[in-house]
């Protein structure tokens, strides 16, 4: 029930955008008209008369209001859909933000993810996902883990324990699995980001998919977000 329940909180969020789009066109039609008829103008093919000064007044400022509403318009559907500013703190026993990640959780060490925590999740009920990525690796953007389907009301991911009903989806390496910071050795420090999403909808993804696909979906799909980051050198 709980997944329903977040599925058609998603569905509210785009129902509201598109009262702002039906609101919108109702505007632009009676501006429309209004302008029509401040011209002098007619709409069934009499011929127009001079505009007044008092009504050229008149229709630069419902220009102006009609130009206004539109921006607000844009800026509510923006909000709906992103809600911007909105954001979730993760946070990790094993190390602070921006900190080194001990050697336990990277391919040195016992190569298991770091306990995990998060808050600042909203009330509405939502899963959430995890991703890993390593933005810096000499091949570009690469995706150590990806975690879908943790289950709503969770606030924390133990290390290497994965609560019933979560996924494990490829990586970059095309495991199903954690894969810890594992940099060239005598590199400088390479920075790792873990990444928190609460889901305001499905995301348009499958299991098998990679994380070229899964990842920029579970993006668009997220309501709110935190991260964690880390540096790890051998």
């Amino acid at each position: 029930m709980s997944g329903h329940r977040w599925y058609l909180a998603g569905w509210g969020y785009r129902a509201a955008g598109y009262l702002v789009d039906a609101t919108l066109a109702a505007v632009a039609g009676a501006a429309a008209g209004a302008s029509v008829a401040l011209l002098g103008g007619s709409t069934d093919g009499r011929p127009a008369r001079r505009p007044s000064p008092v009504r050229r007044s008149c229709l630069s400022l419902l220009v102006l209001t009609a130009v206004l509403l539109a921006a607000c318009g844009e800026g509510s559907r923006s909000a709906t859909k992103s809600r911007p500013g909105s954001s979730m703190e993760l946070t990790s026993e094993a190390f602070a933000s921006g900190g080194r990640i001990p050697r336990r959780f990277t391919c040195d060490g016992a190569d298991v993810p770091p306990t995990l925590a998060w808050s600042g999740a909203p009330r509405e009920t939502g899963p959430f996902a995890i991703v890993m990525r390593e933005r810096d690796a000499r091949g570009g953007d690469f995706v150590h883990w990806v975690v879908s389907e943790l289950p709503p009301g969770s606030r924390r991911l133990a290390s290497s324990r994965l609560p019933p009903g979560a996924d494990e989806m490829p990586n970059s390496l095309g495991s199903r699995r954690y894969r810890g910071p594992c940099p060239p050795r005598g590199d400088k420090p390479h920075p790792y980001v873990f990444t928190i999403y609460w889901l305001s909808e499905r995301p348009a993804m499958s299991p098998d998919d990679p994380p070229s696909q899964s990842v920029p979906a579970i993006m668009r799909a997220a309501g709110k977000q935190g991260s964690l980051s880390g540096v790890y050198a051998r």
